[in-house]
């Protein structure tokens, strides 16, 4: 079931009110009676008084509505001394962090799937909350001085990272994670309000922006609807909040609320068009939002729009790239799928963006693209870490077009690419024996530029083996460009041609870096390397026998070395026994 969103105050009251409007005496009797039912024991003196009193919510009486049942520097005392008692270690309990730190220890080494320690009913938690919904009373009450200072004190307590690093509540427990996120983030909103009346008389909002774009979850638009009552000073505060953003990207989710606040979409397609080359999410939110509404012409100008706008570093640039390759699909247009490749490449390397790009300017030997590409690619080093990524955003999937990233080439779409355009030549010389030691580090490129060349050695003739190390270190088989991309490295494969001399320099320094990691894992006894290990060895094998008939004496001197290793020796009995060239181990 669906979890329906809780409306805000504001929504919330107007929608009572309008019921009300149709009901009848008898209907609102009805209401009443039945809510008077769902009360518990607790709470029906608190019910029968608010029905003699005939109080509103938020009349005053001595400071306080009638529903609050203490002082506000009752309130500030208590807050004050659940602290202290915090500080005093009261709701420590050594036993519990133990257990609840044993309980990680086991989750991460052993993957268990524990279910999450319930903080809900503990006393510091219903305390905390019985401080917040008091806070609130006092809000609703018109007291902003009291409820801003228990408010302040309390995500001060709940902020203070002190509290959860020594001996102060059970191991691994937080305020944040514990309450509910709607329930804080209303807190959180009737906070900042509250802040923002302290000081909208002096119209200084310097504290508010600070601690506004700082919540990622928390809008302009909430803190208005948090009440009935109108923002004074709003115009003011929204100029300034503006002003207050300037050029950083980072807080567009912040500057299209405030826009759409000021004037509606109009307003962020104005701001976008003028200043979308320092802010991309907000031109990109006017795309998102007219994409579905406007034809396809209205919507190809606002996609060329926004290639030229955006620069082409922001990742979420791709998504015009993605959009404009479906509607020049369906349009069989041939330029447009072009500008559309060029731009999710370049603005998102990835190696499913190269695969298409790289298939499509090949395919139709567009020379002026390839050129492009090739020296795109020679400018990025495969050792500087600086000049890649190891891993990287599937903006493809998931359209968060308020994403800041910047366009760094994935390791495997730069190996991948040079070899598709260039061979396999200038990537050997990073083949280095000596770096045998964790792949999925910064040597990482080793494997992948060592699965390819032994690919490019047996000229892309099947060797199941060698296959399956271009699959583990190179390709993602789950991927839609999986069959693709395979065969472009297939037929790249049976391209390549090695002077004798070379191959069999390169094949002895994939061998002693074969080698050298069995030894390295084995006699460290490193058991979560064993396969990976096991494949490069194996595969190595694998193109030595079908090109010089050498494999099966490679297997048999590593097997006989570390034959007490039986957790090794089940991959190399599985893998040589799938091998159609080498002698399987018994």
């Amino acid at each position: 079931m669906t979890k329906m969103k809780n409306p805000t105050y504001a929504k919330f009251i107007n929608e009572v009110a309008n019921h009300i409007s149709t009901l009848s005496k008898d209907d609102l009797i009805e209401i009443i009676l039945t809510f008077a039912e769902s009360q518990n024991s607790n709470d029906r003196n608190a019910f029968l008084l608010l029905l003699k009193n005939k109080s509103k919510i938020n009349s005053k009486s001595d400071g306080q509505t009638s529903s609050i049942n203490m002082s506000s520097e009752q309130l500030i005392e208590a807050i004050q001394e659940f602290e202290k008692r915090i500080q005093n270690g009261e709701f420590y309990d050594e036993e519990k962090s133990c257990q609840a730190f044993e309980r990680e220890e086991r989750s991460y080494w052993q993957d268990y799937d524990d279910d999450d320690i319930d903080f809900s009913e503990e006393e510091y938690v219903t305390e905390a909350i019985d401080f917040l919904e008091t806070a609130k009373l006092f809000f609703r009450s018109q007291d902003i001085e009291t409820a801003t200072a228990a408010y302040e004190m309390m995500f001060d307590i709940f902020e203070n990272s002190e509290y959860y690093d020594d001996e102060y509540f059970t191991y691994g427990f937080t305020f944040e994670d514990t309450l509910d996120a709607d329930f804080l983030k209303e807190h959180k909103t009737i906070n900042l309000r509250c802040q923002y009346l302290r000081v909208a008389d002096t119209l200084d909002f310097q504290y508010v922006y600070n601690r506004l774009i700082n919540e990622q979850d928390l809008f302009l638009s909430d803190i208005i609807e948090i009440s009935r009552d109108p923002l004074p000073s709003l115009d003011q505060f929204i100029d300034g909040l503006i002003e207050f953003i300037g050029n950083n990207p980072k807080y567009d989710y912040h500057l299209v609320d405030v826009l759409f606040i000021r004037g509606g979409i109009d307003e962020i397609r104005k701001f976008a068009y003028n200043n979308g080359n320092r802010h991309p999410s907000v031109f990109l939110y006017y795309y998102e939002s007219i994409k579905e509404k406007s034809g396809q012409p209205d919507v190809l100008k606002t996609i060329f729009d926004g290639i030229e706008i955006i620069p082409e570093e922001y990742q979420i640039r791709s998504y015009l790239g993605l959009d404009l390759i479906k509607i020049a699909k369906e349009t069989n247009d041939r330029n447009y799928l072009t500008i559309g490749y060029n731009t999710a490449f370049y603005s998102n390397p990835t190696l499913k963006n190269l695969t298409y790009f790289i298939n499509h300017i090949i395919s139709k030997n567009y020379i002026s693209e390839i050129e492009k590409m090739r020296n795109y690619l020679k400018n990025k080093d495969i050792t500087n870490r600086d000049s890649f990524a190891y891993s990287i955003e599937n903006t493809q999937n998931d359209r968060n077009i308020f994403s800041t990233a910047t366009a760094k080439i994935d390791i495997k779409a730069l190996i991948v690419g040079k070899f598709l355009l260039d061979g396999i030549e200038n990537l050997i010389e990073n083949i280095n024996p000596k770096y045998y030691l964790g792949f999925s580090g910064e040597h990482k490129y080793i494997a992948i530029i060592t699965a390819l060349t032994l690919q490019a050695i047996s000229k892309g003739f099947a060797l199941v083996v060698v296959e399956k190390l271009l699959d583990h270190y190179c390709l993602d088989t789950q991927s839609d460009e999986y069959i693709l991309l395979k065969e472009m490295i297939t037929n790249r494969s049976q391209e390549i041609n090695m002077s004798q001399k070379n191959l069999e320099n390169t094949l002895k320094r994939i061998e002693s870096l074969s080698v050298n990691r069995v030894a390295h894992i084995l006699g460290n006894k490193l058991r979560g390397g064993y396969d990976s290990a096991c494949l490069l060895l194996v595969a190595c094998a694998e193109v030595e026998q079908y090109i010089n008939h050498s494999g099966n004496t490679l297997i048999q001197r590593i097997d006989g070395e570390f034959k007490k290793f039986s957790a090794f020796r089940r991959p190399l009995k599985t893998l040589t026994a799938s091998s159609k060239i080498l002698h399987a181990v018994k």
